[in-house]
């Protein structure tokens, strides 16, 4: 079976383009012109796979990531103009997968979703067996368990998979390359600014001070270390 592609877009001249552009790659394509459109297309045809563009009528791309986030965990790039940093953030904050500025080459947007698809596919570190405990932080990876001073820490997946890389490598400094190949795969290993924003996101969550880290530490240059305080 071919897999399944949301695409939610209201630029009427981009969006049959994008729908041709994916079916000549045999995926099974959907398109919507706003965010309720978009909802009720998720609801009915479970896609494998979920195009938003952020500024769109009736429900923004913003809140149909919210409300698919609530109830599944497939893959979601948004794709839009807003290139503004706190609009990356917020989208990786609310689970996004990736984050796409136009004007964009077509080719990276396929890449990006076969890269995004095959993740998903293999589930990719998810499965390690991990935990990590002391007084502050506690971890249980394979559960999906996180917490810090004793309150649920709720990770998106892809900090999920950071954190994970990090914790297998404990006390060992993991370069930036080998980040990408876990967590997002080849066609990322240019995209610092990703490991820099989620090792943000996850000191926020995790560290006591997140402005004197002492879990995720930082190797200018070269990449990040978890580093256990008991073990």
């Amino acid at each position: 079976m071919p897999d399944k592609i949301l695409i939610a877009e209201d630029n009427l001249d981009l969006l049959p383009a994008l729908r041709r552009s994916f079916e000549q790659q045999e995926y099974k394509v959907f398109t919507a012109r706003d965010g309720r459109e978009a909802m009720r297309l998720f609801y009915s045809e479970r896609p494998d796979l979920v195009i938003l563009d952020i500024m769109m009528p009736n429900m923004d791309g913003w809140e149909v990531c919210r409300r698919v986030r609530e109830m599944s965990q497939v893959p979601i790039i948004m794709l839009t103009a807003k290139s503004e940093q706190d609009d990356i953030v917020q989208g990786f904050g609310l689970g996004v997968d990736d984050y796409i500025t136009k004007p964009f080459y077509l080719e990276e947007l396929l890449a990006r979703v076969r890269v995004a698809l095959r993740r998903c596919r293999s589930g990719t570190v998810a499965s390690e067996k991990m935990t990590y405990h002391d007084v502050h932080l506690s971890i249980d990876l394979e559960a999906r368990q996180v917490s810090a001073a004793g309150e649920p820490v709720k990770l998106t997946p892809i900090e999920h998979k950071i954190l994970t890389v990090l914790l297998r490598n404990r006390g060992r400094v993991v370069e930036f390359e080998q980040i990408f190949k876990s967590v997002w795969g080849l066609d990322y290993v240019d995209e610092t600014g990703y490991v820099h924003t989620y090792v943000w996101r996850l000191r926020n969550k995790i560290e006591p001070d997140p402005k004197i880290p002492r879990y995720l530490l930082k190797q200018v240059g070269v990449g990040y270390r978890f580093n256990p305080q008991s073990d």
